[in-house]
């Protein structure tokens, strides 16, 4: 009887974590933000033999994670059955499983297996750990919790010994007072931002540029995430100079005009400049030198975000 008490308090915990974790996985794990998607395009040109840049022939980084980058687009270019995006949500719902367990193991270190359990799904669940999923924050985060794991299991006797008298009152109690109130202070924050609503808004542009333009030119935007993703066949440019050489000096001297006048793209993507002070990336519309040189030619509106409303799409005027 003693060998199934401890099976139970040992391993039944990690097993509900999985069962959750997975839950967790196969909601979220197929969405992700938009910074992502910068990583998901420099890893499909690595795959195509383009190298890991964000346009070709542009040897800037400007995505947060390389590493992942670089294992994104080899596991999409050997095993090819699956896209970019997909190999990310695999190995990032890993990650989170990673993550429970991982807080579960460093949980009944303290506290007995069901608080263990409320942990390792409070952490799994909330959202700062669903909304980075499929950039390399998850996967880091699981590391080093695993890493911490580690650690903690070769602490000395002494360590050994005050982590036991935690698991007695009053120390036991302060931790669980300490876990409610966390799971009070989680619950109250919901997903609203999960499926990113930038998503479905840069996938409307994206089709618009697909049916209205022609492939290989060029396109300027703020947010340039999940669109550049989409169209691997342009050359997509930002105006803060995250993946678009040469603008970081320009933007540090608050030159926001400075990348359009350069790289002069094609079509640039505005959004609404009411309420923007004059020297704003929203006010570069209103600036006579760019009404002599684009014009309107297309405006998605109802795009349901609070900062915009609508967009504008702009063309530069033939000479």
């Amino acid at each position: 009887m003693l060998w199934k008490v401890s099976w139970w308090k040992r391993w039944l915990p990690e097993y509900v974590v999985i069962g959750i974790g997975l839950l967790l996985a196969g909601l979220y794990a197929p969405f992700s933000y938009d910074e992502a998607f910068i990583t998901y395009r420099y890893a499909e040109n690595l795959s195509r033999g383009l190298g890991l840049v964000y346009n070709p022939g542009e040897r800037f980084l400007g995505t947060t994670g390389p590493g992942w980058a670089i294992l994104l687009g080899g596991l999409s270019r050997f095993l090819p059955f699956l896209s970019v995006p997909q190999w990310s949500a695999i190995l990032s719902g890993l990650a989170l499983l990673g993550v429970g367990i991982a807080v579960v193991r460093l949980m009944q270190r303290w506290s007995t297996g069901g608080w263990a359990v409320w942990a390792a799904v409070a952490c799994m669940a909330h959202p700062l750990i669903i909304m980075p999923i499929g950039g390399e924050v998850v996967p880091v985060m699981a590391l080093v919790l695993m890493a911490w794991v580690q650690i903690l299991g070769l602490g000395s006797k002494a360590e050994k010994k005050l982590l036991s008298s935690a698991r007695n009152a009053p120390v036991r109690i302060l931790l669980d007072l300490a876990m409610i109130g966390y799971g009070v202070w989680h619950f109250q924050h919901w997903l609203e931002d999960v499926p990113d609503p930038r998503q479905s808004v840069q996938r409307q542009l994206a089709a618009w540029f697909r049916t209205a333009t022609p492939p290989g030119c060029s396109i300027m935007g703020e947010e340039i995430g999940f669109m550049g993703y989409e169209l691997l066949d342009y050359r997509v440019y930002d105006v803060w100079g995250l993946v678009t050489p040469g603008l970081a000096e320009a933007i540090l001297h608050r030159d926001i005009v400075y990348g359009v006048q350069r790289y002069q793209p094609d079509y640039y993507i505005a959004y609404p400049a009411a309420g923007a002070s004059v020297d704003s990336v929203r006010a570069i519309p209103l600036q006579p030198w760019f009404q002599r040189t684009y014009r309107p030619i297309f405006q998605l509106n109802n795009t349901g975000l609070f900062y915009a409303p609508y967009i504008t799409i702009y063309e530069q005027v033939s000479p």
